[in-house]
């Protein structure tokens, strides 16, 4: 998969916050997880406009990212935790 560095967004206005588990639906991303940070990387996305977090045991549904959901909003309007 080669993922289009021309149509992301430019960090000055935006963020985006990425959380998965490795199980169920959430397994298929691990093998993109690199090309992903190196794509924001490269884009110049600080941790502060990009986090990604990996949540072992956890897969895609509302019990396992409602935990987490926290921290996401407060990373997006930019409060430090």
């Amino acid at each position: 998969m080669i993922i289009c560095e021309k149509n992301l967004p430019s960090p000055v206005a935006n963020k985006f916050y990425f959380d998965f588990g490795n199980i169920g639906l959430d397994k298929f991303y691990t093998q993109y997880e690199e090309e992903v940070n190196s794509v924001f990387a490269d884009a110049s996305y600080s941790s502060k406009l990009f986090q990604i977090l990996k949540f072992d045991g956890d897969t895609h549904n509302v019990t396992y990212w409602q935990p987490s959901f926290p921290d996401a909003i407060q990373m997006m309007i930019g409060i430090e935790n």
